[in-house]
């Protein structure tokens, strides 16, 4: 989920905020959803749980569903079977926020993107409480993706590149390989 043009981070996490506190007691949602988008959608959450600004609620939020999603739909499902999934009203969120980052990856082909979009806009219409939050979750639709900064990890064998690139490393400096068992030094 990107913030809307002219609205901060700050107030996106403000507004989601407000919306878990409305959220209390209310029943977790439920949807449909391709196996095979699924399987992805729970291995991506638990990723996100991973990253280092992530609250301890979220990132525990995170990794149980994307891990309960992984294991349920990752075995035993054709790509094409419908699978229902319950979860939280902010795993939903980022669920949303998933499908948004995975329909527009350069790499994904048009009818696959226009699945992800058609998905994620349902999950968006069932967590979507206010005017507020939805205009915060549609521009994750059509704000543009900022480029890399060079502090993630580029190159690897989709691009051809052997490992990432190091931005500290200078020209011509040797690589450096970590201690492991098997790399004695």
């Amino acid at each position: 989920m990107t913030p809307a043009a002219g609205s901060s981070a700050a107030h996106a996490h403000t507004l989601l905020d407000q919306s878990m506190r409305r959220w209390v007691g209310k029943p977790s949602v439920a949807f449909t959803l391709p196996a095979f988008i699924a399987a992805a959608v729970g291995n991506g959450l638990r990723s996100a749980g991973a990253l280092p600004d992530t609250t301890s609620v979220m990132r525990t939020l995170l990794e149980t569903e994307g891990t309960r999603l992984a294991r349920m739909f990752g075995r035993g499902h054709t790509p094409d079977d419908q699978v229902t999934i319950t979860t939280p009203r902010l795993a939903a969120v980022a669920i949303v926020g998933l499908l948004q980052a995975y329909s527009r990856h350069p790499g994904a082909p048009d009818g696959i993107s226009d699945q992800l979009r058609h998905h994620g806009r349902q999950v968006q219409d069932l967590v979507c409480d206010g005017a507020e939050l939805y205009a915060l979750l549609e521009a994750g639709w059509t704000t543009p993706i900022p480029a890399a900064t060079g502090t993630h990890r580029q190159g690897g064998a989709a691009s051809g590149a052997r490992g990432g690139v190091n931005p500290q490393r200078r020209a011509g400096q040797p690589r450096v390989r970590p201690r492991h068992r098997d790399n004695p030094p």
